[in-house]
């Protein structure tokens, strides 16, 4: 489950799916169980869907690729702009 922003650097909170970008990014896994934070649990191997979001204000700045990784957009912001949310 998604619960915040995709940027480590930014703490904001997912409150409603039409504020910020949500990505879906599929991987195939060969694996037959994934370890988490809740414990071991069991899938299919085979295609998986990994959901990501960001909050409105990174989701200008930057977009989640196909691998799941950040990805800085060619826009110029002030130094020492980045966002943290105390919400």
């Amino acid at each position: 489950m998604v619960s915040k922003c995709a940027n480590p650097r930014c703490s904001a909170r997912l409150k409603y799916m039409h504020q910020g970008a949500v990505f879906a990014v599929r991987s195939h896994s060969t694996d037959e169980y994934w370890e988490g934070d809740a414990g071991a649990f069991s899938a299919p191997p085979g295609n998986q869907v990994e959901c990501f979001w960001l909050c409105t204000h990174c989701a200008r700045e930057m977009k989640v690729t196909n691998g799941g990784e950040l990805e800085y957009l060619n826009v110029l912001s002030l130094p020492g702009a980045m966002h943290e949310s105390t919400v």
